[in-house]
């Protein structure tokens, strides 16, 4: 039987809590492949921090060219924003062990791309999906009990949104040119001036 964890996620940055989670995912499941996947919608590192850019309405569009920018018009690659690649490059500095792969998701959704992964398990095998309690009602999940008729083993991990720890405030600290801000999420051992390297 294979166990195989997917976590999608949009990880724009992953943070300590991203860390030990896949820590302590590790220990409960010694002999399962874990798959980290990052969406690969970039996020904005000007405000509104809480919003994916598709988000976003036109007025505050508008007010972002003008506040942050030179462009003439809307364009992602004008605005300061952190890409799924610095994502993965985070990601590998937090050094895990094991049977761990960290990928971008081809799609725009991570959870249809895990949707894709999970497909190729067979009868017997185990999946363990990890969700955030945040996205308890988010309907792309029901996708995964298609599963369930092929005789793969399905469970949910939903777990509590980590208290204080918020890839949106990151991205404020970065905002901010805050370092201290920023340091509060990758304690250490974690390399934080190589991790906010990577972000600059």
């Amino acid at each position: 039987m294979k166990q195989l964890v997917l976590f999608p996620g949009g990880f724009k940055p992953p943070h300590i809590g991203h860390m030990k989670l896949i820590k302590d995912i590790s220990k409960l499941y010694p002999n399962a492949f874990i798959d980290i996947i990052i969406g690969k919608t970039p996020r904005l590192l000007v405000p509104p921090f809480d919003k994916k850019p598709y988000q976003l309405t036109k007025k505050e569009k508008e007010n972002i060219i003008k506040s942050y920018t030179n462009c003439e018009e809307w364009d992602i690659n004008c605005i300061p924003h952190i890409t799924a690649e610095q994502s993965k490059a985070i990601w590998e500095e937090f050094n895990l062990k094991g049977n761990i792969k960290i990928m971008i998701s081809p799609m725009n959704s991570p959870i249809y791309f895990a949707y894709i992964l999970g497909k190729s398990l067979k009868k017997g095998d185990e999946l363990i999906l990890i969700k955030s309690e945040k996205n308890h009602e988010d309907a792309r999940f029901e996708l995964f009990d298609k599963l369930k008729d092929k005789g793969i083993k399905v469970k949910y991990l939903e777990l509590p949104v980590f208290k204080k720890l918020s890839s949106s405030n990151i991205r404020k600290c970065i905002f901010e040119n805050n370092k201290k801000c920023f340091d509060e999420y990758y304690p250490k051992p974690i390399n934080r001036n190589k991790i906010w390297r990577i972000i600059q």
